[in-house]
């Protein structure tokens, strides 16, 4: 098994210390060592999640957990508890954690937080660039996406596409949005490598839209598009995702 990372996890777009209440950039010295390890501990798991190594419906004893990143079962027994807050798995008391397996609820669930939550961010992004906030590093999450597409690497564009919509999260610089979009994130990320084969051209084309509607400070064409852009997602999603859904809800 691959050693616990230690530094952001790019494949899966979230550093891996955002979940122990520390700030992307934040020097590792003002965090603990306890701490450094659940969010490494964390950011490990979640990949392995995400990519199916550990696959949806799986068991996750402690011990085995435990052995495959080499820790004691102390800090995997911290990191479940936000593994679950993420949706990532879910747990019984004195049973296993399972991997959460996706069915049409969980994903219609999804969309419908995000049908109400991104259209909101994109306003508020847009408006604060129209009262003078920077959009390079939308631009920038933009044009790595661009990049990933022309690579035609899945996990890549999995994670681009998820970043860039944490981009336009923080643009908008609203700390309970942020809150309450940071799981959504996450659940959006393993939505995006699962379908990463849908049309990559239509997903770019709307991106791009949006972003330039959201450099231009237009708050309202930027609700618009983004809320365009999650519903016409929807049905494309349920064809990629059809060989990946359960039958049942957990």
């Amino acid at each position: 098994m691959r050693m616990v990372c230690r530094s952001s996890c790019v494949r899966c777009a979230l550093p891996y210390h955002e979940h122990d209440g520390v700030e992307e950039g934040v020097a590792m010295t003002r965090v603990s060592a306890e701490d450094s390890l659940v969010g490494a501990l964390y950011a490990t798991l979640r990949e392995r999640i995400i990519l199916g190594e550990y696959p949806q419906g799986a068991k996750l004893p402690e011990t085995t957990l435990a052995a495959d990143l080499n820790v004691s079962r102390v800090p995997i027994r911290e990191v479940l508890p936000l593994l679950e807050r993420d949706g990532l798995i879910r747990t019984n008391p004195r049973r296993s954690a399972v991997v959460h397996s996706w069915d049409h609820a969980s994903v219609t669930d999804l969309f419908e937080v995000r049908l109400a939550l991104e259209p909101l961010a994109a306003e508020y992004a847009a408006r604060r660039v129209a009262a003078g906030a920077d959009p390079a590093p939308l631009h920038r999450a933009f044009a790595d996406a661009v990049a990933a597409i022309e690579q035609g690497d899945p996990i890549t564009i999995a994670a681009t596409n998820a970043d860039l919509h944490r981009v336009i999260l923080d643009l908008a610089d609203n700390e309970l949005l942020r809150q309450m979009m940071r799981p959504v994130l996450v659940r959006m990320n393993w939505i995006f490598f699962l379908t990463s084969d849908r049309d990559t051209d239509v997903q770019c084309s709307e991106h791009r839209h949006l972003v330039e509607a959201i450099a231009a400070g237009e708050g309202a064409l930027a609700r618009f598009l983004a809320s365009a852009h999650v519903e016409g997602g929807r049905v494309p999603t349920f064809a990629a995702l059809a060989g990946h859904l359960g039958e049942k809800a957990e």
